[in-house]
């Protein structure tokens, strides 16, 4: 039996076999939307970056001298 009559025996069988602890269907869902938002943080990582840090700032700097943490 050679390498590719194997190869296909095996996928046969994994193909066929219906146990399976998480549908296929599931995790296609899945990938289908972290995937999506995966590639906008990245795309839009500095923006993001960006739009946190100043709301962060403008946080901070807008309380009293005396409230604000140590450390």
């Amino acid at each position: 039996m050679n390498l590719i009559t194997r190869a296909r025996d095996a996928a046969t069988r994994f193909h066929k076999s219906e146990r399976a602890d998480i549908p296929v269907g599931t995790i296609l869902m899945v990938a289908f939307i972290v995937i999506p938002l995966v590639l906008l943080l990245i795309v839009y990582r500095k923006q993001i970056v960006t739009y946190f840090t100043t709301e962060f700032n403008n946080l901070f700097n807008s309380g009293k001298a005396g409230n604000r943490p140590t450390g």
